[in-house]
């Protein structure tokens, strides 16, 4: 039989506790779309800085829409473009998340052009419905395969990933990002 003070300090911290936890967790949903909002303005470049919000708002859109997490969302776009909308790759990528136009075509049954790319809503949106169908089709190989192609990342899913892989890249940003946020939210309390 448990004793009172025992009982009454369990249930003390059980009502205390809760709550907080509760808040907490509250506090940090409604953090993290404060700080990607806040996280794209600094990382934009400065004649971009006025479309941080729409920017912000399609990496909480479609993060939601094709379920990634958003931080995860920021840590790609700054691994393929470090936050640059009219970037362009070597192999005719472009945008923050470095889409290639056929690439749009095939995954959106559409006619994109690479013109079309250069609008951050859209290449977000083409960029993460392209990631969710290369989760379901190489699960946990899904980055490599963003970044390789998902042959390429099927040939190698035996071996070792290095640091300088590109998934290793993404992920470690990843983990910097949520580290800053963790930081943002508990300063937010």
């Amino acid at each position: 039989m448990l004793k009172p003070t025992v009982f009454i300090g369990t249930l003390f911290f059980a009502v205390i506790l809760t709550p907080a936890s509760a808040a907490a967790e509250a506090v940090s949903k409604l953090s993290i779309p404060e700080f990607v909002r806040r996280h794209t303005s600094r990382a934009l470049p400065a004649r971009w800085k006025h479309r941080a919000a729409e920017i912000s708002r399609a990496i909480l859109e479609e993060s939601r829409r094709y379920r990634f997490d958003p931080l995860l969302v920021v840590a790609l776009i700054h691994t393929e473009s470090r936050f640059r909308p009219n970037a362009r790759g070597r192999f005719g990528e472009v945008g923050l998340v470095q889409i290639k136009p056929s690439t749009a075509r095939w995954i959106t049954h559409r006619h994109i052009t690479r013109n079309q790319l250069f609008d951050p809503r859209l290449n977000i949106h083409v960029g993460l419905m392209y990631l969710s169908h290369l989760r379901s089709e190489a699960g946990h190989l899904y980055l490599s395969a963003y970044n390789r192609g998902l042959e390429g990342a099927l040939r190698r899913k035996n071996e070792v990933l290095k640091p300088e892989d590109y998934a290793s890249r993404v992920r470690s940003k990843h983990r910097a990002i949520t580290r800053e946020a963790s930081g943002a939210v508990l300063t937010s309390l």
